[in-house]
């Protein structure tokens, strides 16, 4: 059995080829040109604006901080003007405060001054009076020294409120003629507030009445407590002239 040669033709394969025209050849490339221009512009439109909005936001940004410290300095004077105000408000209330107390200070010291006038009036007054007194003593015939003053209780002459029942006076009296017998003597004994003791038995305007011819006189009660601490004041009167005192201090 021969073998046949069974070898196959290929069929030729036909590829179908299209040529661009050159025309759309160049309209295609100026659209792409002008694409990429386009693009070229719109970034660089977009990097201008990007740059300026920077450019602006640090201007902007740089106004603010400048506005943010103008604004604390001015904070800071507004505190320093609050607080130079408070200082005046203060200083104006301190001036009014010392003003009153000025005006105060000045109508005690004319109440003061009103009343050391008075008083100097008084004592003027007071002078006169005793300047009368000491002309009347050196013409008067009589004239009456107190030598102790005690307690008739105990005979003591520290005179303790608590224990005194008489107080008892010492006293000689002088004369320049001899009494005719008609002759009176009073004493007065002032307690420390000027208040005259009297008793049922005073005389009008005296404590006591004596004998010109006694050296001796006593006032008080059977029991404690008609005389209290502070300086009593004793004094001898003859034809209304005050012819001797002494003052005594009780304790």
């Amino acid at each position: 059995m021969s073998e046949e040669n069974t070898t196959e033709q290929s069929e030729p394969i036909l590829v179908a080829s299209y040529r661009i025209p050159e025309k759309k050849k160049r309209g295609g490339r100026r659209i792409c040109f002008w694409l990429a221009l386009l693009f070229l512009i719109s970034t660089i439109a977009l990097s201008t604006m990007a740059i300026w909005n920077y450019v602006s936001w640090k201007k902007i940004q740089a106004e603010k901080n400048q506005l943010e410290k103008e604004n604390a300095e001015l904070q800071k004077e507004n505190t320093e003007l609050v607080d130079i105000a408070e200082k005046i408000i203060s200083d104006k209330s301190q001036l009014q405060n010392d003003s009153t107390q000025l005006k105060n200070e000045i109508s005690q010291v004319q109440i003061d001054r009103d009343k050391l006038q008075e008083e100097n009036e008084q004592l003027k007054s007071e002078n006169e009076k005793l300047k009368d007194d000491y002309e009347k003593l050196l013409n008067s015939e009589v004239h009456v020294d107190v030598s102790r003053i005690y307690n008739y209780e105990n005979f003591s002459t520290y005179l303790d409120s608590s224990e005194i029942t008489y107080l008892f006076l010492n006293y000689r009296v002088s004369t320049a003629s001899n009494f005719s017998g008609q002759e009176k003597l009073f004493i007065k004994i002032l307690e420390p507030d000027g208040t005259l003791m009297t008793g049922i038995s005073s005389p009008e305007g005296y404590t006591m009445e004596v004998s010109p011819y006694s050296s001796q006189s006593g006032w008080g009660s059977h029991t404690p407590g008609a005389y209290h601490p502070g300086e009593y004041k004793i004094e001898f009167w003859y034809k209304e002239i005050c012819v001797g005192q002494k003052t005594v201090q009780i304790f």
